[in-house]
């Protein structure tokens, strides 16, 4: 089970009220990485009926059917998608496209108790509008990162109103997402010469045009410059420049590659593990890898594609604002032209405020934050503002196989991959208590989350804050003596910071030494299955005659 975060059940409870009042399709907007497929999977697990869950693309299909199974483990989940047809499911997942054909959406049976819809600002094409009217009685609830549409098309006219609704500065400054940096990549390319064509620049003089400009060496030289060493992730008009970018960078000695639409299935799931796994460094793309792409590690975005649609740039910023260990911020490499008009989008356009170049989003609510807080005479009398500041980017210290957090004395919350996705465990300091398995099979990003949430609940949010004025001290005694107790090195000159990573790592490391094979083969004698990454400790507790809780 997951422990919804306080957002998410605002979402939830939010919808639900609105189901009450009688509004039949409330939409809920949260950011790219906060979350929102939870937040229908729980919709729907307090729910009896059978649902369906409707999107467009197959790894929101896929993204679907993991929350579900973790938050709805009882019900069967069928899908509906190409040849697969499994329509008879109390949980369905199927995809639009699917859906789109007569014959294949007469075939789900109209008893959906709970439709939902993802990506919710798809909802007024005609494809959704059929599909909806097939499922009239049913209630609905839709879900998206972009509340707008490029082409003005009216969401009302599909959906009673968002009900509950965070921004992406919001969720920054929550800590829910990564801060953000940018750049601006300025090249010789007049925007007011480039068409349109449904609300933003014509792709293919787009294209052309970024080519005459040079746009792959001006790229090539600013991530050079400015984001060398980060795994970045690029967005270009084009096919053909796409691949132009990718083997710019290969030429530089930089490890990169490039996939469109036309990337056969096999080689485009190669290409993306080897991002994954960083043996390619930047990797470009045309319009596939919009939405429904996750990769927390992304640090750099580069855009080498002006737009006009506030709903393709929140796109594509939500891909690199996702959590990871280690990672303290995403730079964006913004490439633009001029333009005399003002309806080119930019990193400011998704704020109410213009990041200075190399600034950050939270660096910029901090200096306004400062502001707003001097005194103001108000009639006479000096009237102090409260300055309310929440930056919570933590400081993670990296095991063998793990990451973790110290919590002081509430014990340890560590991040450890298993094959059915990340786990997050509380590991207390006390010899009698058991280590808690929190939440399991989560993508990377969310597990940090649960993680995080766990230690500010703990109490030890001040142990872990990375900007913390105690970390750059000298090492104590105390932290000396501990560290030799543990027959840890140690070096003069260590900081408090390093000492207390060290301690931390190595506290988790013992809890989470593996069962030898000798305790296996014992637990194997009793008829005793080991379960998988069972531990040294709770091996010797199942051989004591306990459980695993």
């Amino acid at each position: 089970m997951i422990q919804l975060r306080p957002y998410q059940e605002e979402a939830v409870a939010a919808v639900e009220g609105a189901w009450r009042e009688g509004k039949r399709r409330p939409l809920i907007a949260l950011p790219t990485g906060t979350g929102k497929t939870i937040c229908f999977a729980e919709a729907i697990r307090r729910r009896s009926g059978r649902a369906l869950v409707v999107a467009h693309r197959e790894e929101l299909l896929q993204q679907a059917r993991d929350k579900l199974a973790l938050l709805v483990p009882r019900h069967r989940i069928g899908l509906v998608r190409a040849e697969s047809d499994e329509h008879w499911a109390p949980v369905v997942v199927a995809s639009v496209q699917t859906l789109a054909r007569p014959e294949r959406l007469r075939r789900l049976e109209p008893d959906f108790e709970l439709v939902v819809v993802d990506e919710a600002h798809h909802a007024t094409a005609e494809t959704y509008r059929r599909l909806l009217a097939r499922f009239d009685g049913a209630l609905v609830m839709g879900c998206t990162a972009t509340p707008e549409r490029a082409d003005r098309a009216r969401l009302a006219d599909v959906w009673d109103g968002i009900v509950y609704q965070r921004t992406l500065a919001e969720m920054i400054r929550a800590g829910y997402l990564c801060d953000l940096r940018a750049r601006r990549v300025e090249i010789l390319l007049d925007l007011d010469g480039i068409g349109s064509r449904g609300g933003d620049y014509a792709e293919g003089e787009l294209e052309q045009g970024l080519r005459l400009a040079g746009a792959p060496q001006r790229v090539l030289e600013a991530y050079q410059r400015w984001g060398e060493g980060r795994k970045a992730l690029l967005f270009t008009a084009g096919v053909g420049l796409a691949h132009e970018m990718a083997e710019e960078f290969e030429g530089a000695g930089i490890p990169a590659a490039a996939i469109d639409a036309t990337t056969p299935r096999e080689e485009r799931a190669a290409t993306l593990r080897a991002f994954a796994t960083g043996e390619l460094r930047v990797l470009a793309n045309c319009g596939v890898l919009t939405e429904g792409y996750d990769e927390p590690s992304v640090e750099c975005l580069i855009l080498a594609r002006p737009t006009k649609s506030r709903v393709l740039y929140a796109q594509m910023v939500g891909r690199g604002t996702r959590r990871f260990p280690g990672k303290d911020d995403c730079l964006i490499l913004d490439l633009v032209g001029n333009s005399e008009r003002h309806d080119l989008i930019t990193i400011g356009s998704l704020f109410d405020f213009e990041l200075e170049a190399g600034g950050s989003v939270l660096e910029q609510m901090a200096a306004r934050a400062r502001e707003e807080a001097q005194p103001a005479e108000v009639d006479g009398e000096l009237v102090a503002r409260e300055l309310d500041l929440f930056d919570t980017r933590l400081h993670w210290a990296k095991g063998d196989g793990f990451w973790a957090l110290s919590a002081g004395e509430g014990g340890v919350v560590v991040l450890v991959p298993r094959e059915e996705g990340w786990s997050v465990l509380h590991l207390p300091r006390g010899r009698d208590e058991e280590e808690v398995v929190v939440a399991s099979g989560l993508g990377l990003d969310y597990a940090q989350g649960a993680a995080e949430d766990l230690v500010r609940r703990l109490g030890g949010l001040g142990l872990v804050k990375r900007d913390a004025h105690w970390r750059n001290q000298p090492m104590t005694d105390a932290q000396r003596q501990a560290l030799e107790r543990w027959g840890l090195e140690w070096e003069p000159g260590m900081s408090r910071g390093e000492a207390a990573d060290a301690l931390t790592v190595a506290f988790a490391a013992r809890v989470l030494e593996p069962a030898t094979p000798r305790q296996r083969a014992a637990l194997w004698r009793r008829g005793v299955q080991p379960p998988p990454g069972l531990t040294k400790r709770q091996a010797s507790r199942l051989l004591a005659g306990g459980s695993l809780g």
